[in-house]
Order: C-alpha cells, then sequence, then structure tokens
C-alpha cells in the first residue's frame, strides 16, 4: 500500500481509500487491542471505535510532523481504551487496585513519576527514536509489528531502540543530578 497516496485520497474524501486504510491497519490496532483487554468483544467494540474516531477525526492527522499513519492510528486505539477503562471505573482507580499501605502508595505514586518523567525526556529524542521506543515500550509492539506499521527493517529499529534508550538513560541521568 501507497499510504502517503491513500492518504492523499482521504483528504480529498475519498472512501474506498478509508477502507484501505482500515483494511490494512486492522490487524495491527486488533491485536494492539486484544492484548490489553483479554476480551475479544471488548476489543471488537473499541476497534470500531478506534476506526470511528480515525474517520471522524482524520483532519488532525498532521503528515508534516513526520509520525507514521500507523503510529497516529496506535495513539487513537490506546486513548480509545483508556476512555474505556475512565467510563468502567467512573474516572477512578478501584481501591483493590493498588497497595493502601503508605509505602505501597508511595511507590506508587514514585513509580508514576518515574514514568511521567521518562515519557517527557523522551519528547527530547529524535522523532526516529522517539516513535520506535513508543510502539515498543509504550503500545507494547513486537519488532515485526512495528516494522509492519512502520515500513522500517528489524535491524534499524533494533538499532534505533538501541540508541533511543541509550540517550534516555542520559538525559535521565542529567535530570537526576539537577
Amino acid at each position: 500500500m501507497n499510504e502517503k497516496a491513500v492518504l492523499r485520497r482521504c483528504r480529498n474524501g475519498d472512501e474506498d481509500a478509508f477502507n484501505e486504510l482500515i483494511r490494512y491497519y486492522y490487524p495491527y490496532v486488533s491485536n494492539y487491542i486484544k492484548k490489553l483487554t483479554h476480551d475479544e468483544y471488548l476489543c471488537e467494540d473499541l476497534v470500531q471505535e478506534t476506526f470511528f474516531k480515525m474517520i471522524r477525526g482524520f483532519d488532525k492527522y498532521d503528515t508534516a510532523r513526520g509520525a507514521s499513519f500507523g503510529t497516529y492510528i496506535i495513539s487513537i486505539a490506546k486513548n480509545t481504551y483508556i476512555d474505556h477503562l475512565r467510563k468502567e471505573r467512573g474516572g477512578c482507580v478501584p481501591i483493590y487496585d493498588t497497595d493502601v499501605t503508605a509505602e505501597g502508595i508511595e511507590d506508587e505514586v514514585l513509580t508514576r513519576l518515574e514514568y511521567e518523567d521518562v515519557i517527557k525526556k523522551m519528547e527530547e529524542l529524535p522523532e526516529a527514536q522517539r516513535e520506535v521506543l513508543r510502539l515498543k515500550y509504550i503500545d507494547s509492539l513486537t519488532l515485526r509489528e512495528i516494522e509492519e506499521i512502520t515500513g522500517i527493517e528489524q535491524k534499524t529499529i533494533k538499532s534505533r531502540l538501541h540508541e533511543g534508550r541509550k540517550r534516555l538513560r542520559k538525559l535521565m541521568g542529567k535530570g537526576r543530578n539537577k
């Protein structure tokens, strides 16, 4: 599939182009959500909602930013799943999902703060490294899935992951010395 040509056709309102995008990305989105939910019926609902949001908000995708459309659609899927969790939980995390001892709460807060710090520091990485790190560690995709979404060879993905982790460690180290 020539992604750029299909995206151009989508921008012009070509319904067949949207169908082509959906057919192409359906397995990736479905597998990603299935890993999150472990529920086939919920997965199907969330996949449909993801593609509905993709079509409805297609104008928000900026081809000039450099992120692949695969990254964009996976981020929609992730946000759709998060929205589902918020609705299901009423915006709160159930008490049984956390360790209510003082040490448990402190550990959970520190873990979340560290995670948020890593995410912020990732923004300082070059786009190519940031994209593969997100797909691998945040979206939990395999190297093969990343290759299929981005069109980048696995050896290049491995190299970008290695260099990205190395740079991220340096950035995190700088942040701790302040």
